[in-house]
């Protein structure tokens, strides 16, 4: 009687088991895809975003914009750019303003803005490097320095070319990443930096 009673105690711890085992499979699934997704967020957890604005520089709703010119990759040599980083960046940036009223005509001479972005992928760059590369005067009294994986936008002033607003943001950017992480660092990079183009008359 007691083997019997051991068998059935032994049945039924094996029953319950076998119950429980569905859930707990999908609870180990769920964290796992949970734990996927946050390694690559952290990535950019501790990157802040360094802007510099005019004082008098505000977006009002509908302001327009055009491209002063393609994305520029800075690297260590003279390597093709990613095409479909570059298109993509675009893209993100123009989806960003847009879902925000902002607009792109087709004619680039009845926008009010110009905008420029730059992806450091070699390199160390200045502040001054880029101003060149877009034939810009410089607006800042700033000697910044841009480390490998920096998203730099700016917006210009359509009519002088003068830049009234720029930001720059440590988004861990690198050709080594899969496409997929890369478009995901700069999708958030973008969303992180477009966030502080003042969209209110400064108080003056």
């Amino acid at each position: 009687m007691k083997q019997r009673s051991a068998y059935r105690k032994m049945f039924s711890s094996f029953h319950k088991a076998l119950y429980h085992l569905p859930f707990m499979l999908a609870i180990l699934f769920i964290g796992s895809g949970c734990s996927s997704n946050a390694v690559d967020s952290d990535a950019l957890s501790e990157s802040m975003a360094i802007t510099f604005s005019q004082p008098d520089f505000w977006l009002e709703p509908k302001s327009s914009f055009y491209w002063h010119s393609d994305v520029v990759f800075f690297h260590n040599d003279n390597r093709e750019n990613p095409e479909e980083t570059r298109l993509f960046l675009q893209q993100e940036i123009q989806s960003y303003l847009a879902a925000r009223t902002y607009q792109f005509p087709n004619n680039r001479n009845l926008a009010q803005y110009g905008l420029v972005a730059v992806v450091v992928l070699g390199k160390t760059v200045t502040a001054t490097d880029i101003l060149k590369q877009f034939k810009l005067t410089p607006s800042f009294q700033t000697s910044s320095r841009f480390e490998k994986g920096t998203i730099v936008i700016a917006i210009l002033d359509a009519m002088t070319e003068k830049i009234l607003w720029r930001g720059a943001l440590q988004a861990n950017i690198d050709l080594s990443l899969s496409p997929a992480v890369r478009q995901q660092r700069v999708r958030e990079g973008i969303s992180r930096l477009l966030m502080h183009v003042p969209s209110q008359k400064p108080d003056v």
